[in-house]
Order: structure tokens, then sequence, then C-alpha cells
């Protein structure tokens, strides 16, 4: 028996590993969960309930994997290229 390539590393790199699958599943329920749940309630409520579930398993995975926070200046800097990328 062969185990995954993460076997015995970090919760981080097993969601590292995983998380390509996670987003094709999430991506493709979208379809799924619109056809069925549209008929039963407004677009935008529908979209507010979407988003408030992903922003918990998101949590979820910030919390369990506790990742490193950028540094300040670095966020600047960082927010600073993509002012000056998108407006000139």
């Amino acid at each position: 028996m062969t185990w995954p390539a993460w076997a015995g590393r970090s919760l981080t790199d097993a969601f590292v590993f995983a998380a390509p699958a996670m987003f094709v599943f999430l991506w493709a329920s979208g379809f799924i969960g619109g056809k069925l749940g549209l008929p039963y309630a407004e677009p935008m409520t529908f979209l507010a309930v979407r988003m408030f579930v992903v922003v918990l398993i998101l949590g979820g995975i910030v919390v369990l994997t506790r990742p490193m926070q950028p540094a300040r200046m670095d966020v600047v800097h960082a927010a600073g290229s993509a002012d000056c990328a998108l407006y000139g």
C-alpha cells in the first residue's frame, strides 16, 4: 500500500496538497447549488449565504494552519504595486 505524498507531514502541507481538489469541488458545486437554491431564494440572498459559508470554511483553515502573516511594509508595497499596475 502506498501512502499519499503528504502523509507524515504537517497539517499545512495537507491543506496545500488538497487545495486544488477543494477548489475544483467548490467551484463545480456552485452551479449545482445555484440550480437547486435559486428557485427558493433571491439571488443576492443566495450569494450572501454562499459567501458566508466560504468565509467559515476559509476561516477554519486559517485557524487550523496558523499561516505566517506578512510584515506591514510588505503589505504596503504590494498594495502600492497593485495600485500602480491598475491605475498607471
